[in-house]
């Protein structure tokens, strides 16, 4: 019996795609790998002056899962931030009713106003923090690196390997909805 749901039309942040599609875990998964693979050599490229190809095997795992974690962090922040603001019924001033639409509209719809910018920002900057303070503990602990190197490269890692892609919407991501509705 064929399926006449068509979950590519409901609207929802990027990240939720991990419950309805299992297999975008493994698109995320390689993706962040490759990125991270290719962060971690050009580290080393700056750092040595050539391609360390050592620190590059003996790094990228521990690197590239905590980082997938990092990324999991901020979206299970976001989650549990939209999850209690949608609690909270009694809005005590208008205030708080523009933070609530704010983060509402982004959470669902991703049209975002000042409030719902700042939630989304607030979960990537999150996730942000967490790569950089996983990766300096992984540099500090598993390289040679000097303390100026370690926070170069987990600045670095910081900055270039962030989930920015919780700020697109999820129509970006309809190539894969059609792609992957017969299977459903």
């Amino acid at each position: 019996m064929k399926k006449d749901i068509k979950l590519y039309n409901v609207i929802l942040p990027t990240f939720m795609l991990f419950a309805f599609y299992p297999l975008m875990w493994i698109f995320s998964l390689v993706g962040n790998f490759i990125i991270d693979s290719i962060v971690l050599l050009l580290i080393t490229v700056a750092i040595f002056k050539k391609l360390d190809f050592a620190t590059y095997r003996k790094n990228i795992l521990l690197i590239w899962i905590l980082g997938f974690t990092a990324d999991f962090i901020g979206a299970l922040y976001l989650f549990i931030v939209y999850g209690l603001l949608r609690r909270h019924n009694e809005a005590i001033d208008t205030i708080w009713q523009n933070i609530q639409s704010g983060v509402h509209q982004a959470f669902n719809l991703q049209l975002y106003n000042f409030w719902g910018f700042i939630y989304m920002f607030s979960g990537i900057l999150l996730a942000a923090i967490l790569i950089f303070v996983f990766d300096y503990a992984v540099f500090k602990i598993r390289t040679d690196f000097t303390k100026k190197q370690r926070v170069l490269a987990a600045l670095s890692f910081a900055l270039l390997t962030t989930p920015y892609t919780y700020f697109l919407p999820s129509e970006s991501f309809n190539w894969y909805f059609r792609l992957m509705t017969p299977f459903l």
